[in-house]
């Protein structure tokens, strides 16, 4: 499991241009900060202790739920609690999506067309934060649920986002193994327009920084 600093530390790496509160509160309601925490809608949850395992893990668990004597049961993944159902569209497999960048990644860009889906339908600050947490999570637009119940009670608590100093020995472990999988990431970057995100991320940042 891994501490808020060190949650703070991967989004600073992984995906410096996100409100991290925002995309820490996606953690709080999902993993809680278990990088590697495989879960269902049935409740059934593997929580790995390396990658490498949690790839393994996971491929038994796609093949399961493929088999044609199981009934559709979505997967989420990793530290966003990525729902599997978005990854096709984006053109990312499962195994890479459960690493820990490519996680953050891709759960923010998702969280952010969320917020903008729904912005057509709540024009409250506030409720509009509580339908995108949903959305990301369920598809569904709906407030106040126990999940984005969990998101928007984390933002409202006022806790400090800080990343570990670079003094610090887990920076240097964080950078590490950042720098070792960024190849990976880079030949397996989903199919979303870089600039669009950048821009979207910014916008999100401003109308949000006020609320909490």
């Amino acid at each position: 499991m891994l501490t808020p600093v060190a949650i703070a530390t991967w989004i600073s790496f992984c995906v410096p241009w996100a409100e991290p509160r925002l995309l820490a509160a996606l953690i709080e309601a999902g993993s809680a900060g278990d990088p590697y925490l495989i879960a269902d809608d049935a409740d059934g949850r593997n929580s790995p202790a390396t990658q490498a395992a949690a790839i393994k893990t996971l491929r038994k668990r796609v093949a399961q739920e493929a088999s044609p004597n199981k009934g559709s049961n979505a997967l989420y993944l990793g530290l966003t609690q990525l729902p599997t159902r978005s990854l096709p569209a984006l053109g990312v497999s499962p195994e890479v999506a459960i690493d820990k960048c490519a996680n953050l990644e891709i759960g923010y860009t998702l969280f952010l067309s969320a917020y903008e889906e729904a912005g057509k339908n709540e024009k409250s600050p506030w409720k509009r934060l509580s339908a995108a947490y949903n959305y990301y999570r369920t598809g569904v637009m709906a407030l106040d649920t126990p999940y984005s119940k969990r998101a928007t009670d984390y933002l409202m608590s006022g806790k400090v986002i800080a990343a570990a100093a670079m003094t610090d020995p887990l920076y240097h472990s964080v950078a590490g193994e950042w720098s070792a999988g960024m190849a990976t990431r880079h030949a397996m970057r989903p199919a979303t327009d870089p600039a669009a995100v950048l821009i979207a991320s910014g916008q999100l940042a401003q109308r949000t920084r006020q609320l909490y």
